[in-house]
């Protein structure tokens, strides 16, 4: 069964960082989470923590893997799906002021 999603995605590239030592990439993003290319992969529940950053301004977030794709070795990266639990309020702010300004 396939999960609808509520949220509104902005397809934006942003720099990731998880737990300081694992560089990622989002493909898309809200206030409520992102999903994000990596090179090691996940599994579903795990929690997460780490920075996102949007222009010149970075956010430190918590959160939990939603769900979770295994790329093919060395041909694709692995993709993962993070739902926050904890990002501060400025973040949807800064968000939605990029898209305006981009």
């Amino acid at each position: 069964m396939k999960t609808l999603r509520m949220d509104r995605r902005l397809l934006r590239w942003f720099n990731v960082s998880l737990g300081g030592r694992l560089k990622a990439v989002t493909v898309d993003v809200s206030e409520f989470g992102f999903c994000a290319e990596l090179d090691p992969v996940f599994l579903p529940g795990s929690e997460v923590e780490g920075d996102i950053q949007v222009r010149d301004q970075v956010f430190r977030f918590r959160g939990l893997v939603s769900w979770a794709q295994a790329g093919r070795r060395h041909e694709k990266r692995s993709r993962i799906g993070v739902r926050f639990t904890h990002v501060p309020e400025a973040f949807a702010r800064s968000l939605y002021g990029y898209t305006a300004a981009a």
